[in-house]
């Protein structure tokens, strides 16, 4: 290969780097854009969540198992807190 065909495709591929640089620093800034306006207005983004597990039969049973199982946990920790308190003797939180 000659000497000043080298420097055309290192020259080539230097401009090519450097378009595709730019170009994928348009397409993040334009992707940062839109995750801004959709997280900075959380209401509408959960209520867009909350509407797609809604809409899924699937998704929307595989939902209502988690929140029985949350609410089981928090069942369990009240209950083993009530055991503590009354361990402890006291009758009220201002005992505690």
């Amino acid at each position: 290969m000659h000497p000043s065909h080298v420097c055309v495709c290192v020259h080539f591929c230097m401009l090519t780097a450097n378009c595709m640089l730019q170009t994928a620093t348009r397409v993040l800034s334009q992707l940062k854009r839109i995750a801004r306006a959709m997280w900075s207005n959380p209401p509408t983004h959960g209520a867009r969540i909350a509407a797609e597990v809604v809409g899924d039969a699937g998704m929307f049973e595989e939902w209502k198992g988690e929140m029985r199982g949350m609410a089981g946990r928090i069942d369990k920790v009240s209950v083993a807190d009530a055991t503590v308190v009354t361990m402890q003797g006291c009758s009220t939180a201002d005992q505690l």
